[in-house]
């Protein structure tokens, strides 16, 4: 059994073999070039600290530390290796001194990294903002201080990892360093290592040496000066080298890595090639083989089976590899379910029946069946939803070990790569789960043995090791840890330790049987004796005689796993039976392409750009209002699309994709819901917004009701570290990304399914096509009423109330540009509505008859896209890239436009508003983005808790009901009911909030959140273990609490909106209403001016309640009436006289008095007249 206290890890050598240069040689390279580096260090080191003006230098103290860090390697490190290369690469050395000398060696190195990546920040800090180090408290918070930290930090975390670590270190003495950190075998620590002590700091150190640069040009232009290269020659020279120094020698180095720790290789699919070599010729013996050799993939034979077709071992491989892809886990119940389908009903054979079944694996599948129907008795569990269990405390409480204890056949290691392929960043967990993986049908320690084994060498053959080190006598030992100590059985132990190496083969006693030792060790000669050809190793291995199929298929995992897909012999690749299917698995197994990484990573570096620039090269410092707003400088077009994806997200490019291809076409009408909520918006509660001029949209509500109201509704996303104006370019670039990631996805979509016609033919056959749906049940879940009604008051809540779309509407320059904004906006969003929901289409056409996730290859409905790109579109090189850049800028667009505008609502809600302090404007832009990163990483551990609220786009609509309705209903209350007090908006806002709450907790509790079917699904042309057809139907009690609870999240709010109106008027009206004179006329909106100019007086009076008109500027030469703020009274009264007079009289007007200013066409003198 695997060792319980084995740890997840990932153990990837990242050496290099240097042995062509002998120790002699290495000792006089070193020693020449270490003489003038040392007494370059300590001249240099002198030179600063004994000069008391270098000495005292801000900018030179990080580097006196970095150059004291470097002098302990010269004088320590570098004249160890001297020793040691002179003896001839002996030497006797304690445990404690290698790791002191370790320690040296990885830790030094790294805090040099850390040190020179503070220096690169520290010289921007020093040149641009001198005033964060003007007096000693900055000095000592701004410059020291971080120093210190890192120095205390690294050292804490490096003794730790050396000298006190959870786990035991390893001791060599062979080897120069000679001790191996076991915590670097751990996967977690070995990533934070990588990025965040390696690659960031180089990152750091090319990213701001570059930019150094780049601020003193835009400097030098923004104030107008002539750029002198010549002056600049020096500095440009001394960041260029550095940048390119590490472009060139520590870049490729890291993105290596990184992409290793990440990524996934492609290398399956090699078994099933074997696998089929083998078939015709099962269970012949050697002699006949030696008579009659096979040299080609041959038909016929044993089986009867054509050209390509494979046996039970690559089916088993597939049953295993598909329950991997579906769970995204290893799960041994699942794995038992899918080889019961394959021996009940052929499931993943190439004939669609069982065939070649070995005795131990059948009784143990037929255990396996009198266990479940035990379990389904003892639980009460309907028998035929056994083989779907997800509950893990069933799982766990289910004994999957099926087989007895002595049971040691090679059906155990015949199906291991896809254990191996999908787990082989985490060696340790990678081998536990070969063994485990084996153990469910094959019972003897030899068969856990043999499969952790071989899992080994597949996983050193997937991280790059060579034919020498697979096959070394020392292998086991070398990688021990990865077997958490365990001791192999003896016999695989002979087989670790080299006893398959026999060049007679066969002669030799090697043997392809049914015993899995006998089967490794025939599998590893092949391997050995291939001669770097995988033709060559498989025939050898089907020649053997006796279990061809299957000891060619284990060859094939592991020299598959050597070789890589494109060594394989493609003669043999054009004729495997389901070679698409096989390619779609390989390429799930497997992660994106190098060129899918580029795109992904050019993306992430461009919203990083983009930011960096906003943030550094601005014109001026940055303000508050820059922050949050741009000033109110940016333009039409780039706020349009900035408004379109701050919420078409992620979740609408996933998961209205899955709407359409579960529910239909219904939700289409969206589109149209979302361009009512933008006209309103532009028509009448925008224009509203920048009249009052906020900078949080909730600073209305304590106008107009009271401070408790105010915090209250204080509920938004977004942000931008260069603030608005980096957030909305930012957008810019994502709005691009997102189109082109969906057009692509759509013309490759309609070619795989055969055009758009037979697409559209399909999903109407299929009922997708749908628009009609007029039902007026609310628990239907989309009609055209809950769509248009309750579709347009959430989008309302989105454009009109939420934070994030008001400090876009503040950064256009006019009202007129922001309602433009907002029309192009509608625009944009339908197209990407409905280009989504097309896709939606095509996903359908494309599984008309084998739904992915009705067959279990996905485990959640929201994976059907990313299934679907996987499967068709991996095989053009960049488009997974655009996908995934595509999902990840809908991502990034939310969470960027978010987390800016919940700044803006803390610092004036909470920060300025609830604890009463005065902020300077650029201490305020400063806090707002402490405020940013804090909440989120907040915003991050929310996302486990919505991971369990079922589909991504249904979860989305239902949480932003809940908190939208209350807020739009608060909001409606303000500007449409004049005699609401704050009472009633208080009362009312958390009523609301109350039901909300109280429906979706009670939809989520008892899973009745829809009554409407899901359309039928078919599995008809799928290798399922039933071919059926199903409809999944949400049945609707009789009980109307839970009828209550299956109300359609599309009406959420418009129940909130109502609730908080109701409750708002009642309450009002029993507290004592408003009268019209306590009520500010700015802070109410008539409708009846701008739509209902015709009606009759009394009606009018009625709808304002008695509230007075505001003040108007009338100008002659023409009809326009604008009004005025006090910000452009004081503007017009510039003329000395007329700001006299203002002064001199305002304390002596009443509040209500009315100041109305008549302009002659010269505009030269204000006539100033008071109205009672």
């Amino acid at each position: 059994m695997p060792n319980d206290n084995t740890s997840l890890s990932v153990n990837v050598d990242y050496s290099y073999n240097d042995d062509f240069i002998s120790p002699i040689v290495k000792f006089w390279l070193y020693l020449i070039f270490l003489i003038p580096s040392i007494i370059c260090a300590f001249f240099v080191l002198y030179h600063l600290l004994g000069d008391q003006g270098l000495r005292r230098s801000l900018h030179n103290h990080v580097i006196i530390v970095l150059l004291i860090t470097v002098v302990i390697c010269q004088v320590t490190m570098y004249p160890w290796m001297l020793y040691y290369y002179y003896h001839i690469n002996t030497w006797s050395k304690s445990f404690v001194f290698c790791l002191i000398w370790g320690f040296i060696d990885w830790a030094i190195y790294l805090l040099q990294l850390l040190l020179f990546a503070w220096a690169s920040i520290e010289r921007h800090i020093l040149i641009f903002h001198d005033k964060w180090v003007s007096t000693k408290k900055k000095r000592f918070f701004v410059h020291y201080l971080p120093l210190i930290i890192i120095i205390i930090y690294w050292f804490i975390f490096y003794t730790f990892v050396y000298f006190y670590p959870s786990c035991e270190n390893t001791f060599d003495s062979s080897q120069m360093i000679c001790v191996t950190i076991c915590l670097f075998n751990s996967f977690s620590f070995r990533t934070v290592e990588m990025l965040f002590h390696y690659i960031l700091p180089c990152f750091i150190i090319i990213l701001l040496s570059i930019t150094l640069i780049l601020r003193v040009l835009w400097q030098k232009h923004r104030m107008h000066q002539p750029i002198l290269w010549r002056r600049h020659r020096k500095m440009t020279v001394q960041l260029l080298s550095i940048s390119a120094l590490y472009l060139l020698v520590t870049a490729p180095w890291a993105i290596m890595i990184f992409l290793r720790i990440c990524g996934l290789p492609s290398n399956v699919g090699e078994s099933f090639e074997s696998d089929a070599l083998g078939a015709h010729v099962e269970f012949r013996p050697n002699s006949y083989l030696a008579a009659n050799p096979v040299k080609d993939l041959e038909g016929g034979g044993t089986w009867g089976l054509q050209k390509g077709q494979f046996t039970d071992d690559a089916s088993m491989a597939l049953c295993l590899a598909n329950s991997l892809i579906a769970c995204q886990d290893f799960v041994p119940y699942d794995q038992l379910v899918r080889y019961k389908w394959w021996y009940r009903h052929g499931y993943m054979s190439s004939t669609g029946q069982c065939f070649d079944i070995g005795a131990a694996t059948q009784q143990s599948i037929e255990e396996f069946e009198k266990r479940q129907r035990k379990f389904a008795h003892d639980h009460g569990i309907p028998f035929d939803q056994l083989d779907f269990l997800s509950n893990r405390d069933l799982l766990q409480a289910f004994d999957v070990k099926c087989s007895k204890d002595d049971v040691a056949g090679n059906g155990a290691l015949m199906r291991l790569a896809p254990v191996p392929l999908f787990f082989y960043h985490n060696p340790e967990l990678a081998i536990e789960y070969s063994g485990i993986s084996g153990r469910i049908t094959h019972g003897d320690d030899k068969a856990y043995d043999a499969c952790c084994y071989y899992g080994a060498l597949i996983i050193a053959a997937l991280n790059g090791a060579n034919k020498n080190e697979l096959t070394s006598k020392t292998f086991y030992d070398k990688h021990r840890h990865w077997f958490g100590d365990r001791i192999l059985h003896p016999e695989i132990m002979a087989i670790a330790h080299g006893s398959y190496k026999k060049p007679g083969g066969y002669q030799d006693g090697i043997r392809g049987k049914g015993y899995i030792v006998n089967a490794l060790e025939a599998a590893l000669w092949a391997f050995w004796s291939d001669e770097d050809s995988f033709e060559k190793g498989a025939l050898n291995a089907v020649n053997l005689g006796d279990d061809t199929d299957t000891t060619a298929a284990i060859y094939g995992q592991l020299a598959g796993a050597y070789y890589g897909y494109k060594k394989l012999p493609v003669k043999w690749l054009e004729c495997i039976y389901a070679k698409d299917f096989i390619q779609c698995k390989k390429m799930v197994l497997r992660t994106l392409s190098a060129v899918d990484y580029v795109l992904l990573i050019l993306l992430l570096l461009s919203s990083a750009v983009i930011g960096a620039i906003f943030g550094f090269f601005k014109s001026k410092k940055s303000s508050a209002k820059e922050f949050m707003i741009a000033d109110g400088g940016m333009g039409v077009f780039p706020t349009a699309l900035s408004i379109m994806v701050s919420f078409l997200s992620a979740i609408t490019l996933l998961g209205t994709p899955s709407e359409i291809y579960m529910y239909g076409t219904m939700y289409c009408y969206q589109a149209v819901s979302w361009a009512i909520a933008s006209t309103v918006t532009a028509l009448v509660f925008m224009p509203k917004f920048r009249e009052m001029n906020f900078t949080s949209a909730y600073e209305y509500l304590e106008k107009r009701f009271d401070r408790s109201v105010r915090m209250c509704a204080s509920f938004a996303f977004s942000f931008g570290m260069g603030g608005m104006k980096a957030v909305i370019w930012t957008d810019v670039l994502q709005a691009i990304v997102i189109l082109v990631g969906l057009l692509a996805t759509i013309i490759q979509g309609i070619i795989a399914v055969g055009g758009i016609e037979l697409t559209f033919s399909k999903a109407s056959k299929g009922g997708r096509i749908q628009f009609d749906s007029g039902s007026f049940d609310p628990r239907v879940r989309h009609t055209i009423w809950s769509l248009l009604i309750g579709g347009s008051l959430n989008s309302l809540s989105m454009y009109s109330f939420n934070q994030t779309q008001i400090q876009r509407y503040m950064c256009v320059r006019t009202t007129h540009g922001a309602k433009q904004a907002l029309f192009i906006n509608a625009a944009g969003t339908a197209l990407i509505i409905l280009s989504s929901s097309l896709i939606g289409i095509i996903l359908y056409a494309f599984y008309v008859d084998c739904d992915p996730y009705t067959a279990k290859y996905v485990s959640d409905i929201d994976q059907i896209f990313p299934y679907f790109v996987m499967d068709v579109l991996s095989s053009k090189k960049g488009l997974p890239g655009i996908f995934l850049a595509c999902v990840f800028s809908g991502s990034l667009s939310t969470i960027s436009s978010g987390l800016n505008s919940l700044a803006a609502v803390v610092i004036e809600d909470v920060y300025k508003g609830l604890m009463g302090r005065t902020l300077s404007d650029e201490r305020q832009g400063l806090i707002s983005k402490i405020f940013s990163i804090v909440l989120g990483a907040v915003v991050m551990l929310l996302t486990y808790v919505v991971s369990y609220l079922g589909s991504i786009l249904n979860a989305a609509l239902s949480l932003s009901g809940v908190l939208s309705g209350p807020i739009t209903g608060v909001f409606f209350l303000g500007f449409f009911f004049p005699q609401v007090n704050r009472r009633g908006g208080l009362v009312g806002f958390l009523a609301s909030l109350f039901v909300q709450c109280w429906i979706f907790l009670g939809a989520q509790l008892t899973k009745k959140q829809m009554k409407s079917a899901r359309l039928p699904l078919s599995v008809a042309n799928c290798p399922t273990p039933v071919n059926i057809t199903i409809s999944l139907t949400t049945s609707i009690k009789a009980n109307p609490l839970l009828g209550f609870y299956s109300i359609s999240y599309m009406w959420y709010t418009p129940i909130g909106v109502t609730t908080v109106i109701i409750v708002g008027v009642i309450v009002s009206y029993l507290t004592r209403p408003l009268k019209s004179n306590e009520i500010d006329p700015k802070l109410i909106i008539r409708i009846s001016n701008v739509n209902c100019c015709c009606l009759p007086k009394c009606i009018h009076d009625w709808i304002r309640y008695g509230v007075k008109e505001d003040v108007n500027l009338e100008k002659k030469n023409n009809n326009d009436i604008k009004s005025l703020t006090s910000e452009e009274n004081n503007i017009f009264h510039s003329n000395n006289s007329a700001q006299t007079l203002n002064t001199a009289t305002k304390d002596l007007i009443p509040l209500n008095v009315v100041i109305e200013n008549k302009m002659d066409n010269s505009y030269d003198n204000p006539v100033i007249t008071m109205k009672d």
